[in-house]
């Protein structure tokens, strides 16, 4: 997961960011914050973990940003773009490439919604 807490203000991005801050949270400290998230995250990963995500997959993919968006994704070896078609019940980016529909999982992809 990347979180952006304070973002410099002369940052050059290619792409939109935004950070915690300029979302009108309090600043805390970073530590504290991972703690929270990892009390948050644990029982419900360990939810998935014995009995799947259906539970989980109707807000997911309500909040699902790229669900249905073109997105360009980058992995070491290429660069492939496409629809994206949200996860699977393995959790793999879905991604329909031409008639194709390909399947993500490695740590090393970046995703981008396409300009």
């Amino acid at each position: 997961i990347g979180l952006n807490v304070k973002l410099p203000g002369n940052l050059k991005l290619d792409q939109a960011a935004t950070d915690l801050h300029a979302q009108g949270l309090t600043l805390v400290d970073r530590n504290l914050l991972v703690a929270q998230l990892i009390a948050e995250l644990d029982p419900i990963l360990s939810t998935v973990q014995l009995n799947g995500w259906q539970d989980y997959e109707p807000e997911w993919r309500e909040l699902d940003y790229l669900l249905g968006q073109a997105v360009t994704v980058k992995t070491i070896n290429a660069e492939h773009q496409g629809v994206s078609k949200g996860i699977d019940n393995d959790g793999h980016l879905q991604v329909q490439v031409g008639d194709q529909l390909m399947c993500f999982s490695a740590a090393d992809v970046s995703v981008r919604a396409a300009k």
